[in-house]
C-alpha cells in the first residue's frame, strides 16, 4: 500500500503543522505537506502525510471517521467527510 496518504478537501488556511498534529494521533508522522500554487503561494487544498510505516498509514485510513469526529469548526481543516485515500506512495 505505501506509507504516504493523500489528504484532500483542506481549508485554504490549513498548515503543514495542522496535518502533522491531526494525523499524529494515528502513528508517527515523518512528513506532512500541503501543496502550494507556484505563482500565488496559496494552498491548493490538498496534501500528503507520510507515516513511518505502512501499518500506521493503514491505521490512519481505517480510522478516518474517528479523526473527522475530532475536528471542530472552524478548524484549520475544513469539511472533511472523506478526505483520506491511499496514494500507494506515489505523488
Amino acid at each position: 500500500m505505501g506509507n504516504k496518504v493523500f489528504v484532500g478537501g483542506l481549508s485554504w488556511d490549513a498548515t503543514d503543522d495542522d496535518l502533522k498534529e491531526l494525523f499524529g494521533e494515528c502513528g508517527t508522522v515523518t512528513d506532512g505537506v500541503i501543496l502550494q500554487d507556484r505563482e500565488t503561494g496559496r494552498s491548493r487544498g490538498f496534501g500528503f502525510v507520510t507515516f513511518s510505516s505502512d501499518d500506521e498509514a493503514k491505521a490512519a485510513i481505517d480510522g478516518r471517521a474517528v479523526l473527522m469526529s475530532k475536528i471542530e469548526k472552524p478548524a484549520a481543516l475544513a469539511e472533511l467527510s472523506d478526505i483520506v485515500t491511499a496514494s500507494d506512495g506515489v505523488m
